[in-house]
């Protein structure tokens, strides 16, 4: 039986789908595949049936519950149960899936969101199938947007405060300059994400914090392109990494809370308030000038307003994704608060889309 359209085909995935593309979702070989590998039909919220048991070729959801055709000695157990009560767990037979919101009032969602996690694998497989679709250069375009970057930065900026950097002016806006685009990149498709993906959230069952959390990675695999053209920059001017490169992972997982923080907020206020896509790219625009990506740190705040300007979580986790991988100094009490305010970002955007999710069918 097919596992993904639920007819009765042959092998896994039916002929139909196989043409379609539909169900695809790359495997991995290796020991930690299984991480990946989920019990549910992410696309009909059905749960596949354990031994014995058969999936309904209609996953019918209705009133909140995902119906499955239960092993042949239990079928008239289920028959005789009756319909499903809404919000009833306790009296749920085994071969339904009950659907129903949280009772928790402060609910992240991670939990449901790791069991549906081929699901978000898959969501950013398709926006990088999507986003080099018809392109001359395809994913080409992820190395030459930082280097067109720096070009441009680098006749502007790079005249004025070129001979003050410790580094080639090259090797030291690149380093800013990779992060950043990664970061602009992921909050700018993350926020039009769900209003994007309007057909499938009004149509099907599935935990919608896996759109967002999607396309942020999506742009990590276009960060991924681009961190080879640092190496080779760097490797040009001579320049390596210290014993400092072990906090490069650390400074990477900063960027991603703050990404999947600001973006997953941006893309539940942008389902009720359309104005978010007029707003965000200014918004960008004035979030790159406020981080030292292209200029010295030292001239990043002027006089009394270093107070707030620290409150800018891109600020220390750029300064601390450069120096680890140039060995410069870094202020760690500005890493500290970047650190604190993209926990805060990831922790309060995860609270504020839950919240407001279940509208989400109704106002989009």
């Amino acid at each position: 039986m097919c596992t993904t359209c639920g007819c009765y085909g042959q092998g896994e995935r039916c002929a139909s789908c196989r043409r379609r593309g539909r169900g695809w979702i790359p495997r991995w070989h290796w020991p930690w595949h299984t991480w990946f590998v989920t019990p549910s039909d992410s696309f009909s919220a059905q749960q596949l049936p354990a031994a014995g048991g058969r999936a309904s070729p209609r996953g019918a959801v209705a009133g909140g519950a995902a119906e499955t055709e239960p092993p042949a000695g239990q079928a008239g157990r289920q028959d005789a149960a009756g319909p499903v009560p809404h919000g009833g767990g306790a009296d749920v037979e085994p071969g339904f899936t009950e659907i129903a919101p949280s009772s928790r009032r402060f609910a992240l969602g991670w939990g449901e969101l790791w069991r549906a996690r081929e699901l978000v694998l898959f969501l950013a497989w398709r926006d990088v199938r999507v986003r080099y679709r018809q392109t001359l250069l395809g994913a080409l375009w992820a190395v030459l947007q930082p280097a067109l970057l720096l070009g441009v930065f680098w006749l502007v900026v790079g005249r004025l405060q070129g001979a003050a950097a410790p580094v080639p002016y090259a090797v030291f806006a690149l380093a800013g300059l990779v992060p950043w685009t990664f970061f602009a990149a992921a909050v700018s498709s993350a926020a039009g994400s769900v209003v994007a993906s309007e057909r499938l959230v009004t149509r099907v069952y599935f935990p919608r914090m896996a759109i967002p959390w999607g396309a942020v990675a999506a742009a990590a695999v276009d960060f991924a392109c681009g961190v080879p053209l640092l190496v080779a920059v760097c490797a040009w001017h001579g320049t390596w990494p210290g014993w400092w490169a072990v906090a490069l992972p650390g400074a990477v997982a900063g960027m991603l809370a703050a990404a999947l923080g600001a973006g997953t907020c941006l893309a539940a206020a942008n389902v009720a308030y359309r104005d978010v896509r007029y707003v965000l790219p200014f918004l960008l625009q004035i979030w790159m000038l406020a981080t030292p990506a292209i200029y010295l740190p030292q001239a990043a705040a002027p006089g009394g307003f270093s107070w707030w300007w620290g409150l800018n979580p891109m600020q220390g986790l750029v300064m601390a994704f450069r120096g680890a991988l140039l060995g410069l100094p870094v202020s760690w009490e500005a890493v500290g608060t970047s650190a604190a305010v993209s926990l805060v970002l990831l922790v309060g955007g995860s609270m504020y889309f839950r919240r407001v999710e279940e509208a989400f069918a109704d106002v989009i």
